[in-house]
């Protein structure tokens, strides 16, 4: 069928109304001017406990009027639904008609919309996986789908590639993050490693990362360092006190050597300065003043420690020490160690390694 016969055969005739014969007309004004007199006699009536039960009889004759004019436009409504529901029932007829035609068409137009929304999502996740190796993006952080608002026909192509590098940024800087928090984590961990390897030098038992890391939860890495010495150092005063000699206290020298005349040793003189006291001694033998006591053994006091030794000088050494792969972290740990040692030092050269 050429382009011209379909588009003749797609004018159909004309939908139009040949003939309304449903005229419908009814005694409207006489039943109006006939119902007006006949309710007004029951216009303002009164109900009273007298008259109750004629008020009840009067309300159930409106009701009749009013169900007789009810029921009156319902049969008429039936009959002149008659004639629609014919009509209603040839329009379906039509439409069946139609869709023997539109549906196959429908099909077949809705396979070729998703094929072309198919190729569609491969193009722009291929997009979106390019630009994000092309970005540095690994494959852990990417997280992409395509959205549907990015396969509708009025979607403009770059205006799209625009929101796909936007998500593909967001994605970047996640990563960036996340990297940065690591090497943190690491250069944290190394110099503490290097601290305590620093400041360890000279202990039996040197100090240990984990010996020290519950201290350095909440510390900043300019704190650190002051921390472990600290720990450090605490560890070599328990150490150099462990290993002192455990010298026997001295025993107690008396400063009076007492006298057979000397009545201070246990018993004072009783009553002596004492306002109303003078005992009178029955038995001169129990009379303190008449003990005698031997005098005191003189006693040995012990030597006094032998002075340290002063220290032997050492002989010095000038040392070139050649560090391979010395990290920023532990070459502060070096540098504070030696620092603390009295070692002066002096950098010949320094060269960053390439990276892999």
């Amino acid at each position: 069928m050429s382009e011209i016969e379909t588009e003749k055969s797609s004018k159909i005739t004309e939908l139009k109304i040949i003939s309304n014969e449903h005229k419908f007309v009814w005694n409207f004004a006489d039943i109006k001017q006939n119902l007006n007199s006949h309710i007004e006699k029951y216009v303002g009536l009164v109900v009273t406990e007298e008259n109750l039960k004629d008020m009840e009889s009067t309300q159930k004759e409106i009701s009749s009027i009013r169900t007789k004019i009810d029921g009156f436009r319902k049969e008429v409504k039936k009959k002149m639904d008659e004639p629609y529901k014919v009509f209603e029932g040839e329009i379906k007829e039509l439409l069946q008609l139609i869709e023997k035609a539109e549906t196959p068409l429908k099909k077949q137009i809705l396979e070729y919309e998703n094929d072309r929304v198919l190729k569609l999502e491969e193009e722009l996740k291929k997009f979106a996986q390019t630009t994000a190796t092309n970005m540095g993006v690994r494959d852990e952080y990417f997280k992409f789908s395509v959205q549907s608002k990015w396969t509708n026909r009025t979607a403009k192509k770059n205006a799209v590639r625009k929101e796909i590098v936007t998500e593909i940024e967001s994605m970047l800087d996640s990563q960036r993050r996340d990297d940065e928090a690591k090497e943190m984590a690491r250069q944290r961990i190394d110099l503490i490693k290097g601290q305590c390897v620093a400041h360890s030098v000279g202990l039996k038992t040197p100090i240990m990362p984990d010996d020290v890391n519950h201290l350095l939860v909440d510390a900043s890495l300019a704190d650190i360092p002051n921390i472990i010495m600290a720990e450090c150092q605490k560890r070599a005063d328990m150490e150099a006190k462990a290993a002192a000699p455990n010298v026997e206290p001295a025993p107690r020298v008396l400063d009076h050597v007492h006298h057979p005349d000397d009545n201070s040793i246990g018993f004072p003189n009783y009553g002596e300065g004492i306002e109303g006291t003078n005992p009178d001694w029955v038995d001169e033998a129990l009379n303190p003043a008449s003990f005698h006591v031997p005098p005191l053994p003189p006693v040995s006091r012990p030597m006094p420690p032998i002075p340290p030794m002063p220290p032997t000088c050492e002989t010095p050494y000038d040392v070139i020490l050649k560090l391979p792969g010395i990290t920023i972290p532990q070459a502060g740990a070096l540098k504070a160690f030696m620092a603390s040692q009295g070692i002066s030092y002096e950098i010949v050269s320094q060269t960053r390694r390439s990276e892999f």
